[in-house]
């Protein structure tokens, strides 16, 4: 079958949206799949969680940084002895 979305035809130019997605999802007033689903995407797992990319950080993310500052302190550590 054939999907006619008259919506396409009235959106603005790529950055534009790209634009308004992020002001959404920032402010967590979209979710990530429903910004997918705007742009005719398939959903993602973990896309219906209403996060601010800017503010909150992956669990893995920030094991990984707290690993990176306890090897910058201890280098710091070593350098000073």
């Amino acid at each position: 079958y054939s999907k006619i979305d008259n919506r396409a035809m009235l959106r603005g130019d790529s950055k534009a949206r790209s634009d308004y997605y992020q002001k959404m999802r920032s402010s967590e007033i979209m979710s990530a799949n429903e910004c997918r689903e705007l742009e005719d995407m398939n959903p993602i797992d973990g896309g219906d969680e209403y996060k601010n990319p800017n503010i909150n950080v992956d669990e893995r993310q920030k094991e990984d940084d707290d690993v990176e500052a306890q090897d910058d302190a201890t280098a710091e550590q070593n350098r000073a002895a």
